[in-house]
């Protein structure tokens, strides 16, 4: 074989693996980009807060890094400066897609073919968590009422340290207008006398 036939054979030989590589690359991302469109959805404040608690407690289970920011909207991990991609940083946010929808995501510092199991884990568990808790039903109305019932039944007072809580509680629904302002006030009000 002459010299610019083997030249040319190994110029093929690179580029087609070359090609082969991009075409994982492209396949990791057309995944990533299909889960990432498939997010967990909210469609009420009292889901929502159910779903970043169990978005926290994954985080918690499957990060090495320690929980930074953990709010209503957004938890964030701690990121390793002198590391881009090991370990992963993560960030869930609560995104609001239409008045009474919001979706669940998780963002990594690391977007490769670990981080699609990561997604696809983080996006069943969210659901398991909060089917396994409220039922696995179809139509979100069935989950919120569900839902409301479990934090309205949850208002009953039993100590005296439950009290900051109950009133956070009871504040959410009359946020979400699962109260009108007099029963709002009067369980307030019986709730402050027991302080």
């Amino acid at each position: 074989m002459s010299p610019i036939i083997k030249k040319l054979n190994y110029i093929f030989i690179i580029v087609l693996i070359q090609l082969t590589g991009c075409a994982d690359v492209r396949l990791v991302q057309q995944q990533i980009l299909q889960l990432k469109n498939q997010p967990p959805k909210c469609f009420s404040q009292i889901e929502c807060n159910a779903m970043m608690e169990a978005a926290q407690v994954w985080l918690s289970n499957n990060s090495l890094l320690k929980i930074q920011t953990a709010t209503s909207a957004i938890i964030q991990t701690y990121s390793d400066i002198n590391s881009h991609c090991y370990p992963s940083s993560y960030i869930v946010e609560k995104v609001p897609i239409r008045t009474n929808e919001w979706k669940i995501t998780l963002d990594s510092s690391c977007e490769g073919s670990d981080y699609i199991k990561e997604l696809n884990s983080f996006n069943s568990f969210i659901s398991i968590t909060l089917d396994s808790k409220y039922g696995n039903t179809e139509n979100p109305n069935e989950k919120v009422i569900t839902l409301e019932k479990d934090i309205k039944s949850n208002i009953h007072i039993k100590n005296k340290d439950n009290i900051p809580d109950q009133l956070k509680k009871l504040k959410e629904l009359k946020d979400a207008d699962l109260l009108t302002n007099s029963e709002y006030e009067s369980k307030r009000k019986v709730l402050i006398d027991k302080l």
